[in-house]
């Protein structure tokens, strides 16, 4: 009687026809599984050709400070006599005030380690001073007139030692959400830190200068200088990853 019942439901128009296999005394299922039909819901969720949206959260936080380091020797009297002289770290690109070191205003030897030094005539690193050439291994013993003016100094490594071109303009461009809008054109001069203005600071998003090379620091003075960020050249930088880290720049 079961056997008779099973046979005809199986005979029920639209349901699907499964076969009888006498080893296994199990019903298989031959019919073809439709997908279901969802047009209320296509998939993907998304058109594959419209344009993606631009980003709008660009990571933060500073990047670490460069891996190329160095000592300056500095003497407080001429000819580097003992006693009188000290050695004094510095980090590539970076500026490193004397103030309140007996080399404020008296530094009358000078000598990296490696690389070569810019000297300046303040503490914040933005007035190279006048007809001083950068000071390359091994220095010099007598600064003369140059070692009262002294007040601090910064100091490249062989990588990303440049020929300065002498002056240029920055891009400088402030929108996360569209590239290179929202923006100013800054002169700079080489070797001279230039802090950026409110609009910019931490907000750097896009920038490019017109030659030479530039440094970006995390910090006002260009004492924090971003590793991996120490020759933007030309066109730039249309996404700048650590936008809301940027406080400075020094270009040469």
């Amino acid at each position: 009687m079961a056997r008779h019942i099973l046979f005809l439901l199986l005979a029920v128009p639209g349901l699907a026809q499964p076969t009888y296999d006498g080893n296994s005394q199990a019903l298989v299922d031959i019919a073809p599984r439709a997908d279901p039909v969802c047009s209320d819901y296509p998939w993907p969720p998304w058109s594959t050709t419209a344009t993606p949206p631009k980003p709008t959260n660009i990571p933060g936080g500073a990047p670490p400070l460069p891996t190329d380091k160095g000592t300056a020797y500095l003497c407080s009297k001429p000819n580097w006599p003992d006693g009188s002289c000290k050695n004094l770290d510095w980090v590539d690109a970076a500026c490193n005030s004397l103030k309140g070191t007996p080399f404020d205003g008296n530094t009358q030897g000078f000598g990296p380690s490696t690389g070569s030094c810019v000297l300046y005539s303040d503490y914040g690193c933005t007035a190279p001073i006048a007809g001083q050439t950068a000071v390359a291994n091994p220095g010099s013993g007598s600064l003369g007139n140059v070692a009262q003016k002294v007040k601090a100094y910064s100091c490249r490594s062989s990588k990303t030692v440049t020929k300065p071109v002498t002056k240029g303009t920055i891009y400088l461009c402030s929108d996360k959400n569209q590239a290179w809008t929202s923006c100013q054109n800054p002169g700079w001069v080489s070797f001279s830190c230039l802090t950026l203005a409110t609009q910019f600071k931490n907000s750097l998003y896009s920038l490019g200068p017109d030659a030479g090379a530039c440094a970006i620091y995390s910090d006002a003075n260009c004492a924090s200088p971003m590793r991996d960020w120490l020759k933007v050249q030309n066109p730039g930088v249309e996404k700048f990853p650590f936008a809301t880290s940027a406080g400075s720049i020094m270009c040469v």
